[in-house]
């Protein structure tokens, strides 16, 4: 398939379609008002979600540049996976606060990192000029992975 640099830059295009495909977020809210959450703790709740994101996001290149490139998106992969298997135990508004700020590190983790391992990448192939055009193909794949999840998603909405 060609070098593993190469190779890196396919895998982010897996990464960021499946970081983006998030078929829960049509049913989200019924499911919170299915657990006896209200609209306030909904809101409350992705504003959980954001603020990890944000307080995360230059850590999290910090980590990026000390663990590695690959090892963080790794570790983000991992805290997603294991926010959503916090949320298919949780009944509770604390269980779903604590998948929210589980789900918020693992997307930090991975935001950032994946663009640094694209410019790495072209880097080491000498072809950095290329990145603005990859870097914004990289984010409409994500984008499209996630208009193409809320159409699925709702046509399988009861």
């Amino acid at each position: 398939m060609g070098s593993s640099y190469s190779q890196n830059i396919f895998r982010l295009y897996i990464i960021k379609c499946a970081k983006w495909f998030m078929l829960v977020m049509p049913i989200v809210v019924p499911f919170y008002q299915d657990n006896g959450l209200s609209m306030h703790d909904v809101f409350f709740l992705r504003a959980i979600y954001s603020v990890a994101i944000v307080l995360l996001e230059i850590p999290s290149g910090y980590f990026a540049d000390v663990w590695g490139r690959k090892t963080t998106l790794v570790a983000g992969t991992v805290m997603g996976a294991v926010g959503f298997g916090i949320y298919s135990f949780s009944y509770r508004f604390g269980e779903f606060l604590v998948a929210e700020m589980v789900l918020g590190v693992g997307q930090s983790l991975i935001s950032g990192s994946d663009s640094a391992l694209l410019y790495d990448s072209l880097k080491a192939e000498k072809r950095e000029s290329e990145y603005l055009k990859l870097e914004g193909r990289v984010t409409s794949i994500g984008n499209f992975a996630e208009a193409i999840a809320g159409v699925w998603a709702d046509c399988w909405r009861p």
